[in-house]
């Protein structure tokens, strides 16, 4: 199995679906997680398949998300269409920052948040778009909202391309984001939905270009090194491969 949401699928097995969903997971011949904390939590839920339960990091295709010639402009951008994102946070953060604030979300996922301040901007981007996005914008912001009973990979998709990119990296600190950023090293992370937080890692890459470079060079390093599409698809098959010869 592929885990996105496992733990928060199974909760505390309370109900008929979780049960059912608990013991379908326990026939399962092995488990893939995309954070190390996801591997231990299955590891202690599921002991008898330890061995068989492993973190691969996620992949991303890095010819194609890959830093570009292009010029940085005076904006912040915040990725991603999922249910996940922490935008009222966001909003809280931004609302007095000097700069646009570029996010894509689903409508009905926004006007949760409220009402947009005057310096942001609802966007959609085609794929080739979302490139040039993330290679112009100053920051790249990945607010997440997660609780136990939630996918705590949210955001890790985005979360790749973006250091793919070699973008200073501001998300929030859940456990699937620590997997990938090491906080002042290759991105900074700030407690969950914590706006004064956010607006003051926002503040101090704004004013600090140097300290935008050096996180992008190093996002760039780690995935260069751990979530390149071919290297996941080699370590997927191997774990495949491993898995099918202990049965």
């Amino acid at each position: 199995m592929f885990d996105f949401n496992i733990e928060g699928m199974i909760g505390q097995k309370k109900t008929f679906r979780q049960r059912v969903f608990y013991r379908m997971v326990s026939k399962s011949d092995g488990i893939v997680t995309l954070s190390q904390s996801a591997q231990e939590k299955m590891r202690q839920m599921f002991p008898s398949k330890k061995e068989n339960i492993m973190f691969i990091p996620l992949g991303t295709d890095l010819a194609f998300f890959k830093p570009l010639d292009e010029p940085e402009e005076d904006f912040i951008f915040s990725p991603g269409r999922d249910p996940g994102r922490d935008h009222a946070t966001l909003l809280r953060a931004v609302k007095d920052v000097p700069v646009t604030v570029k996010v894509t979300a689903k409508t009905e996922h926004l006007k949760k948040a409220g009402t947009l301040p005057a310096n942001v901007q609802k966007c959609d981007f085609s794929h080739t778009e979302l490139c040039t996005q993330y290679a112009r914008a100053k920051i790249i912001i990945i607010p997440l909202d997660i609780d136990e009973m939630s996918n705590d990979a949210m955001g890790c998709s985005t979360l790749v391309e973006a250091m793919a990119m070699g973008k200073a990296i501001i998300a929030t600190g859940t456990q699937t984001m620590k997997s990938y950023i090491t906080h002042g090293v290759n991105g900074i992370l700030v407690p969950p939905h914590d706006g004064e937080a956010l607006k003051k890692a926002i503040e101090i890459l704004l004013s600090d270009e140097e300290k935008r470079k050096s996180l992008g060079l190093a996002a760039r390093a780690f995935v260069e090194e751990h979530c390149g599409a071919d290297d996941f698809a080699r370590k997927l098959a191997l774990f495949f491969t491993t898995v099918h010869n202990t049965h």
